[in-house]
């Protein structure tokens, strides 16, 4: 009988894992998808290009700016979108 117990166990533990996983996964892409709403529409735009494989030479040409000045927006949007997530984070413990 206690292989049984045993067995049941972490099958329970499992499921609790998975269940919390999942609700963090949730909780991170809201707090994620929140910070992206807080974005300039233009800069929004561009990170999303740039997360989806365009380079920095493609997006400072299409900008007009010279790849410098296209880095330098890049880790500014990149750093003002860190800073939100990490205001709008809540942990509970």
């Amino acid at each position: 009988m206690k292989p049984y117990e045993s067995d049941l166990t972490e099958d329970v533990e499992e499921l609790v894992e998975k269940a919390v996983l999942e609700e963090v996964t949730v909780a991170v892409w809201k707090t994620f998808e929140q910070a992206l709403a807080k974005l300039d529409p233009e800069s929004r735009e561009l990170l999303e290009n740039h997360l989806n494989g365009s380079t920095t030479a493609e997006l400072s040409k299409e900008k007009n700016l010279s790849e410098p000045e296209m880095e330098k927006w890049l880790q500014q949007i990149k750093r003002q979108l860190q800073r939100s997530v990490r205001q709008g984070l809540q942990v509970r413990q």
